[in-house]
This record gives structure tokens, sequence and C-alpha cells, in this order.
């Protein structure tokens, strides 16, 4: 392997596979390392010459300019951490939340688009924002606050998430589920996740309120892959009733009472 003086880039051939890749520069936290990687499956008589050009979309890489806090955020981001534990990430983060309040909440809320007013109705709350918690990731996506906040509301004490992460951002799915197993690590009981979304039922009508049944899952990437760690959970968890019966109950028996209409369906 032979990098071209110019470019940085270098073909390796090894039998029926063509290799590009793009050598990264040294950073103050890191090896040299591979910021990006093209694989082009080529016959063996192939020219690597005549590979057409393709697009690589790649992180970008920390500089010695760059803070040590935002070197980690940068990491984070790439959902590496520096190569911590994962188990031990979410303790570094209960521990930063567990010293900024006395409060232990057995309610989480997830706060999704157009509903983060919910979050004014906290009383003797805490805010910490995303930035603040270690290996926290934090959305760029409009009107996601990225604030976690800790109150009661009607004297239920309460761990609200003012917007979240989503898979669509580039996070890996361990990343987008990590709040969520901080909240747990809190020892929050009951979870409340709300989302804005479109619907394909004709009877539904803009601005209407679905409770979730269940869902089917069309990405291909699941937060469960990979090694498990028995410490957070097993290795295959009971899905036969994901959304709890008795907290949906609750909802439509809320829902009577202000006199809205509630729907069911599957997300």
């Amino acid at each position: 392997r032979r990098a071209h003086p110019k470019t940085g880039w270098a073909r390796i051939r090894r039998g029926q596979r063509c290799e590009c890749i793009k050598q990264g520069p040294r950073t103050p936290t890191s090896r040299p390392s591979v910021t990006s990687q093209a694989i082009f499956q080529t016959r063996a008589r192939a020219n690597p010459l005549g590979l057409r050009k393709h697009a690589v979309t790649t992180f970008p890489r920390a500089n010695p300019a760059m803070k040590r806090a935002d070197i980690l955020r940068d990491h984070a981001f790439r959902g590496d951490d520096l190569g911590v534990d994962l188990f031990d990430q979410i303790q570094a983060a209960v521990k930063v939340v567990k010293d900024a309040t006395p409060l232990q909440p057995g309610v989480g809320v997830v706060l999704g688009s157009g509903l983060g007013a919910f979050a004014d109705r906290l009383e003797d709350r805490t805010v910490l924002p995303y930035s603040d918690i270690p290996h926290f990731p934090t959305s760029g996506v409009p009107g996601h606050a990225g604030k976690l906040m800790l109150g009661k509301v009607q004297g239920v004490p309460c761990a609200v998430m003012a917007g979240r992460v989503h898979y669509y951002e580039g996070y890996p799915m361990d990343k987008v589920a990590f709040p969520v197993r901080v909240l747990a690590g809190l020892a929050v009981k009951t979870l409340v996740v709300t989302n804005a979304a479109g619907a394909v039922n004709p009877t539904f009508s803009p601005g209407d309120f679905m409770v979730i049944v269940d869902h089917i899952n069309l990405t291909g990437a699941n937060p469960l892959r990979g090694k498990n760690d028995e410490r957070l959970g097993p290795r295959f968890p009971d899905m036969s009733a994901a959304y709890c019966q008795e907290g949906r109950k609750a909802l439509h028996e809320a829902a009577r009472r202000v006199g809205v209409t509630l729907r069911e369906g599957v997300y």
C-alpha cells in the first residue's frame, strides 16, 4: 500500500476485492486513523484505475485547535467515546444528574416536536443541558431544546427530556437509545414517549392524538444489536407487550376527562 502524495488515497488489492482508503490526520486523542473508506467489489483482473467515483460521507476529525471538551463531543457523536464501556458511560451520566438534584424521578417523559411547553409545568425544576452530561448526545433538530429537566408535576417526580436525537441525524442506534438508558439508571419505571408523525389511516385527521399499541421497525437497525451486557438487560427482552396496557387505559381515561378524542395505532 502506498498513499498518493497529493490526495492521500491508497489502493490495496486483496484477491477479488479492491479497497480505496484515505488516511486521516493524526489527532491529539488518537493514532492515525481512517476517516473514510469506500470498498468496491471488483474482479481479480479488473483495472483499479477504472473505478467510478463514489461520494463518501464522513465525520470531521478533531484538530489540535479543538478544546478537549469539543474533542470528546466529536468522538461521542461518532459513537466511539474513546473506548469507554457503555455501562460506564451510563453510570457517569447518571452520577452527574444525581449530583445536580436530590430528586428521584419515577416517571420519564420524552418530548417530541411541538410539545416543549410541557416542561414549563415542572415545579422546582433543575435544568441540565445535554452538553453538560457526559456521553449524552445532542440534537441539532429545530424545536428540540436539548435539555434534561427534573421536577414535579402535580407532586409526581419526573425527568423530562426536552428534545432527543434521531437515527437520521447520523447517530448509531446505541447513541439514540443512550438517554433512555440513563433514565433507567435514575430508577425511572414509567416512560412516556411522544412525537409528531403522519398517518396512512384515512380516518385520522391532522392534530389527532394516537396511543401507540405496537411498532414495526423497518430501519434494519436495533440498539440491542451487538455484544450484550447483562447489566443493561437480557439478550432478548419480552416484546409481546412493549407498550403497557395499564398505561394505555390511563391515557384513554385522561382523554375522556378533558374531552379529547384518542385513537390507537401502530407506529
